[in-house]
């Protein structure tokens, strides 16, 4: 199986014998054997899935490209991750709180993203397989 060039799967699976994961659901990227997606839920992951770290979100963000959000458009830019303060965000107007595809992404202090504690109700949220 070929993984198209931004990293996307369309179905969740594993290989039998290994149980490494080889795909991942839509709007989903695959990166070291964990899915991760980015969704408009306020701090609050699918069954199956824990909030991602900054450091993840930094080295994968541009494989969002394209996709769009997994279940719901955000209505607050900065990322919720499982660290206690959100340090990234969309920073681009015509992006944020939009119906994708995502032509930007998160990026460290995007949006004025910086140290930000509060989180409100559709906050846009890094998530990840577990």
């Amino acid at each position: 199986m070929t993984t198209p060039s931004n990293g996307t799967i369309n179905t969740n699976m594993t290989t039998p014998s290994t149980g490494i994961l080889t795909n991942c659901s839509l709007n989903e990227v695959l990166y070291k054997n964990h899915c991760y997606y980015l969704d408009g839920t306020g701090g609050q992951c699918s069954n199956g899935y824990s909030l991602g770290s900054e450091s993840i979100l930094s080295r994968i963000a541009d494989l969002f490209i394209g996709l769009n959000y997994k279940t719901r458009i955000s209505r607050n830019c900065c990322v919720v991750t499982s660290e206690s303060n959100s340090n990234y965000g969309i920073s681009t107007l015509n992006q944020c709180n939009k119906q994708g595809p995502f032509t930007s992404v998160p990026v460290l202090n995007g949006g004025g993203c910086r140290n930000v504690t509060a989180i409100s109700e559709a906050q846009l949220t890094f998530c990840v397989s577990n």
